[in-house]
């Protein structure tokens, strides 16, 4: 088992030899969240102060995160 290269398990997904779409994906992904923060504005729903962090492997609000997104006004 020790004679087998690292990556032969996963042959499109890592080295020299990964998925050709990977960068396409990864910039279609940049643009589309781009687009969307130029659109809509995020604003949450509750005061940083009111939440209160549970202590767990990923630290997580005791509230979630409720937020509102609400469409941006073009300033034409």
């Amino acid at each position: 088992m020790s004679s087998r290269h690292a990556y032969s398990d996963v042959p499109f997904s890592a080295g020299p030899r990964n998925c050709i779409g990977q960068k396409f994906a990864m910039m279609e992904e940049k643009t589309v969240i781009s687009w969307f923060f130029r659109k809509y504005r995020i604003s949450a729903n509750v005061a940083f102060e009111d939440n209160k962090i549970l202590p767990e492997i990923i630290m997580k609000s005791s509230l979630g995160f409720p937020v509102t997104i609400t469409h941006r006004m073009d300033n034409k």
